[in-house]
């Protein structure tokens, strides 16, 4: 037996932590997408609450670009902190074109606990 050998379905299998922090990563983006059209809805109302959120989630997706990845628990720990503020900031009640937002945080949310790392966690 060749001890150098590795079959192929396992090599190319990502780690639990990789495969978490892309599920988070991917949930993130799709956050983004949808703040994203919001803003450029005729619904977005230039608000400077509103502002301040989009900035908020411009802000989320430049730290979570900036986290390294390293396929371990320390990223995925790394990009539940980075998304913090989103978790926090949108949430559910808001009418039209921001309930698709909320949705997308809704399934962020999953991805994290999916995870099995409470955002308390994060570091």
């Amino acid at each position: 037996m060749n001890p150098d050998h590795v079959d192929e379905p396992t090599r190319n299998q990502p780690s639990t932590a990789a495969s978490h922090a892309t599920e988070i990563r991917a949930a993130a983006a799709e956050v983004w997408r949808r703040i994203a059209e919001w803003r450029a809805s005729t619904r977005y109302d230039d608000s400077a609450a509103n502002q301040h959120r989009y900035d908020q989630a411009d802000q989320v997706t430049k730290a979570l670009a900036d986290v390294p990845t390293t396929g371990d628990d320390t990223e995925t720990r790394q990009v539940i902190a980075a998304v913090q503020p989103i978790l926090t900031t949108w949430r559910t009640g808001r009418p039209g074109p921001e309930q698709a937002i909320y949705a997308a945080v809704e399934r962020l949310r999953h991805a994290i606990r999916q995870a099995a790392i409470e955002p308390g966690e994060a570091r």
